[in-house]
């Protein structure tokens, strides 16, 4: 019998997040189809709360089920300007994170990533916004299209403090659920290098953009 992959229990969030495969052709890539989940089993991201809040270090966005370093945020890209660069597992930049000057609401710009000097990068074009409500309790996209050109309407529920919620392709708790919050207690014995307390995780079904997914849980992050 082959081993059995884990995956997020009830999130008791406010709307049930029941995970299913997406189609290519219903998300499509926002990013680079090699950030796609394969067919089979979801992918479970390990990530650290208030990773912005911390610098000098490295930090690392693994999947817990390959045990691959997915994406990384290096210590040493914190700016003045409050602009953080995320890369990929390959060291290849993925998006440019910040938040525009003198805006009156709370929102996260991500941009693509041009290079600034040596290992440096600065942002180049936005290519979507991610935005709250007051509480910071729902979250939405602005502006999100697919390589394809079609817009993408992304919503989330999603509590890191509480470690559960969703994100959705549409309404919440009517579209169709991209990912899931959950406790890494839940995936103890899945975890080698055991976990921290300000760890959570993001369960994302195949046929979905994981560096999506990710653009949106920082930019929360980063609202709070």
């Amino acid at each position: 019998m082959g081993a059995v992959s884990p995956c997020c229990m009830d999130s008791r969030a406010k709307a049930p997040v029941k995970l299913k495969p997406f189609r290519r052709d219903s998300l499509g890539v926002c990013f680079d189809e090699k950030y796609v989940v394969p067919e089979g089993a979801n992918a479970i991201l390990k990530i650290k709360q208030k990773i912005f809040s911390l610098s000098g270090n490295d930090f690392q966005i693994v999947d817990i089920v390959s045990a691959k370093i997915l994406f990384k945020i290096g210590g040493q890209v914190l700016t003045s300007e409050e602009k953080q660069t995320i890369f990929d597992g390959d060291d290849k930049p993925v998006f440019c994170l910040k938040e525009k000057v003198m805006q009156l609401d709370n929102k996260q710009s991500v941009y693509t990533c041009i290079p600034d000097g040596d290992k440096a990068f600065k942002a180049g074009e936005e290519l979507f916004k991610v935005g709250s409500n007051f509480e910071n309790t729902t979250q939405y996209t602005e502006g999100l299209k697919n390589k394809a050109g079609k817009e993408v309407k992304l919503n989330g529920s999603m509590g890191l403090i509480s470690m559960k919620g969703g994100l959705w392709l549409g309404e919440v708790g009517k579209g169709k659920p991209v990912a899931k919050i959950c406790s890494p207690v839940e995936f103890k014995n899945f975890l080698p290098n055991g976990f921290g307390v300000d760890d959570f995780l993001i369960e994302i079904p195949p046929g979905v953009d994981m560096a999506l997914v990710v653009a949106v849980a920082l930019a929360y992050q980063k609202m709070n």
